[in-house]
Formats: C-alpha cells, sequence, structure tokens
C-alpha cells in the first residue's frame, strides 16, 4: 500500500496545485496552459515550491519573469550554497555563539546591551571575575548589580528556547520573578533547568544552528523598547532586520529589511504563527503591511493582535541610526558577506541583538514583495561561486 500511496498523494497534491492555477489564470484573464506550463518551469527547474509560488505572487502576469527568479526559492540545496558561499562555515561560531558574538562587536564599539556573566555549573564566570555556577552565586551576581528584568538564554540556541525574559520582580526575598507571559517564576527554578545538562541537551539538540552546543547561558539585561514603537507593536522587543552586503570592493549596501513583530503571548517561539513580518521603507523607515508566514497559509493584518493602534505607516523611531548600526556591523566582519542584522530600538538609540548568517529569505521577499537575487547580493554570491576552485561547489556537499 506505500508503494500505491505515495504516488497517489503526488497526484492529488499536483491535482490541487493545477486547480489553484487554473483560479488565478481566470482572475486575471489569462489562458490556463501558458500559465501552468511556467509554474511547473519555476517548481522543477527554479527549485521553488508549491507554497513559494503563492506567497510570492509568481502566478501574476504583470510581473516580468525575470524579477520572478531574482526571488530565492526555500530550496535546501539552494539556500546552502548562497549561505555557505557567502557567509564561509569557517567564521560561523563569531554567530552562532551570542558570548562571542557579544564580546567581537562590543569590542568594535558596537552598542549591544549589558551583559552580566556566563552562567555554567563547571566553568561560569561573572562579567567581574567572580564564579557562576550554582544558586548562590546566581543570587549574589543578582545583588550586586541591582537586575531587576535579565534575560537568561542559552549561548547557543534558535527560537528562542530555554530563554527567560524577566519584566519585574515580584518578591526579592523569595526570588520570585514575573516573565513577560506574566508567569510567576523563582530564581530557584531557573537554576534547576539551566543546570540540568541533561535537560539542556535534550531541548537543544534539535537545533539545526550550532555546529557544537554550548551548554551555557548568557545573563544579560532586558532591552528597553522604545515607548512610540511599543503603542503600536506592543510589549515585546520588536526587532528589525536589515540585511546587509559586502561586495567584492569592500561596498557595504542594504538588500533588505524587515520587522518581525512578537506577540508577547508567544514571544518565547520566534516561529509561532502569530508572529507578524512587516515590510520596512529602506529610505524613510516606514513600516508596510504585516505578513503571518509561519505553519498557516499567507495572510496580511496591519495590526497586532494585542494593540489597538495599526503598525502599518508608522515611522520607525531613530531609522538613520538603525541602518548606520547595521553598515558598521557589515564593516567589522566583512569577511561574513550577506548578514541579517537584528537591531532593537530603544529609547536611548539601537541596539545590536544577532547576526545571522542564515537569514531566511522569505521572511523578507514576502513583506518586500520583492526578490533579493539581485544587484549587490547577486553580484557578490556569482563572483564567489565562480570562483571556487574546480570541483568544488557547497551545492554539491
Amino acid at each position: 500500500m506505500r508503494e500505491i500511496r505515495g504516488p497517489i498523494d503526488y497526484l492529488g497534491k499536483l491535482g490541487s496545485f493545477l486547480s489553484e492555477i487554473h483560479r488565478r489564470a481566470k482572475v486575471q484573464n489569462t489562458g490556463f496552459l501558458a500559465l501552468a506550463i511556467e509554474a511547473l518551469d519555476l517548481l522543477r527547474n527554479h527549485h521553488f515550491n508549491r507554497k513559494n509560488y503563492i506567497d510570492y505572487e509568481l502566478y501574476r502576469i504583470d510581473i516580468p519573469r525575470a524579477n520572478k527568479l531574482e526571488f530565492i526559492p526555500d530550496d535546501p540545496k539552494t539556500l546552502k550554497s548562497i549561505w555557505e558561499t557567502l557567509n564561509p562555515p569557517a567564521y560561523a561560531s563569531l554567530f552562532y555563539n551570542k558570548y562571542i558574538f557579544h564580546r567581537f562587536f562590543a569590542a568594535a564599539g558596537l552598542a549591544l546591551s549589558p551583559l552580566y556573566g556566563i552562567f555554567d555549573p563547571e566553568c561560569g564566570i561573572s562579567s567581574d571575575g567572580r564564579p557562576l555556577r550554582n544558586l548562590q552565586d546566581l543570587k549574589g551576581l543578582f545583588e550586586k548589580y541591582h537586575i531587576e528584568q535579565p534575560v537568561i538564554k542559552p549561548v547557543e540556541g534558535t527560537q528562542a528556547k530555554m530563554t527567560y525574559i524577566i519584566k519585574e520582580i515580584v518578591d526579592k526575598e523569595k526570588w520570585l520573578f514575573r516573565d513577560i507571559r506574566d508567569r510567576e517564576l523563582s530564581l530557584r527554578s531557573i537554576y534547576e533547568e539551566i543546570a540540568d545538562k541533561e535537560k539542556i541537551r535534550n531541548k537543544l539538540k534539535a537545533n539545526p544552528w550550532a555546529y557544537d552546543p554550548v551548554e551555557s547561558f548568557m545573563i544579560e539585561e532586558r532591552v528597553e523598547q522604545d515607548s512610540d514603537l511599543t503603542e503600536v507593536v506592543g510589549p515585546v522587543l520588536s526587532p528589525v532586520r536589515i540585511l546587509t552586503v559586502v561586495d567584492m570592493n569592500q561596498g557595504i549596501s542594504i538588500a533588505g529589511a524587515r520587522f518581525h513583530l512578537l506577540d508577547h503571548r508567544y514571544a518565547e517561539d520566534a516561529n509561532y504563527k502569530d508572529v507578524i513580518d512587516a515590510s520596512v521603507d529602506f529610505d524613510t523607515g516606514e513600516i508596510g503591511m504585516g505578513y503571518k508566514t509561519k505553519y498557516s497559509a499567507l495572510t496580511t493584518t496591519e495590526i497586532m493582535p494585542t494593540c489597538a493602534r495599526p503598525f502599518r505607516g508608522f515611522t520607525c523611531p531613530k531609522w538613520d541610526e538603525v541602518k548606520r548600526m547595521a553598515v558598521l556591523a557589515a564593516k567589522a566582519f566583512p569577511w561574513s558577506r550577506v548578514i541579517g542584522w537584528d537591531i532593537g530600538i530603544t529609547p536611548n538609540g539601537p541596539v545590536l541583538i544577532e547576526g545571522n548568517t542564515k537569514w531566511g529569505p522569505a521572511t523578507i521577499q514576502i513583506p518586500s514583495r520583492r526578490g533579493l537575487m539581485r544587484g549587490a547580493l547577486k553580484e557578490t554570491y556569482e563572483h564567489m561561486l565562480n570562483s571556487r576552485p574546480p570541483g568544488e561547489d557547497v551545492r554539491n556537499l
């Protein structure tokens, strides 16, 4: 039965896809056959999947074919080629290891959240050189620095797994906190989680981004978001991602940008279905339409579920400073050519959160309605790909 079920499922999906193309052709008053032939060519020869075809509106006859091919498909081999050609894996630790990232870019003069220490039962150390390896060490750290809104997160991790974002102290004598989801947590319960290396391995073992996961935790100050921005996106830090390109002449340009708007009710999972990716105008910083792109059919929105004021049309505060920070970060380490910089916007200016070598094209391409494989990014990628020694092609690794 399995041998039969596979072809049947494939034919069913193909039939459903062709029905969708027929509907799109009818809406545009164009021929079904021509649209279907182009669609199947994009899927077969250019590695787009059916969701890409719909989400990027590749069925539209008013979009020139050349512009359609500027979109980067969600194809694992294609993405591997782009990411590892532009950002050699030899430099990965700088971006995957948050401690190394913090130390390097803070030393380069960029603003990052204050770092209080690294907790690890075996080798933890505070920023002033004291041990940070048990519950008493944690209490001593919090007392010395009067930490009231800490963020405790894995040194290597993604999607905010095992990340604790505290918004207030409930009882200082008992060391009870309330997190951004209004859950009450004790310092002891947090300690028991982050000190259990077997539990950490089980929770982080599925992390595809870390080459050799480090079972340590950073303790840093929570980034306070600009109050005007909070009015339209909610209380949780919603970073803007700026995609920079360092071309072969060491020129730095911005290839794309988007806001990642996080609902505070689900802020511990950046891939939750209610996360919204919104476009942002390069020149003005004006936020555009928002798109929900995770785990469900693509939908649009102009307002966060927990906010009364729409974010669409709102101009991002300190936008010129945000762009300047992204360019300075790219300049600090130009050997990684295309990085997605996540930047938080605070009352005192932008703060660098992280840099992503495996930036997700869809989260930028869908809100902007433009493909990224053009201009400096395309030229740099093709130059670096063609400069590889004969027989070495990351697409075959």
